[in-house]
């Protein structure tokens, strides 16, 4: 499955998930897409191992973007 936020490489029987989005995503569709992306890899036999990066830029999350309307 392809990915809007993550790019994900699986080598050696450790997955890298890597933000590859925009820097400051959609919070809903970052947790959807980052929660099956986990599930798929919990079920997948060849990962020992997940690596968590933020990609190529900086990764932020600040509370302005966690504030409930």
């Amino acid at each position: 499955m392809q990915y809007e936020n993550f790019n994900v490489d699986i080598r050696d029987g450790a997955a890298r998930i890597a933000l590859d989005g925009p820097a400051e995503p959609d919070l809903a569709e970052f947790g959807d897409e980052f929660l099956d992306l986990v599930l798929r890899l919990q079920e997948d036999n060849a990962v020992r191992a997940i690596l968590i990066s933020d990609g190529e830029h900086s990764f932020d999350l600040n509370h302005d973007y966690l504030r409930v309307s």
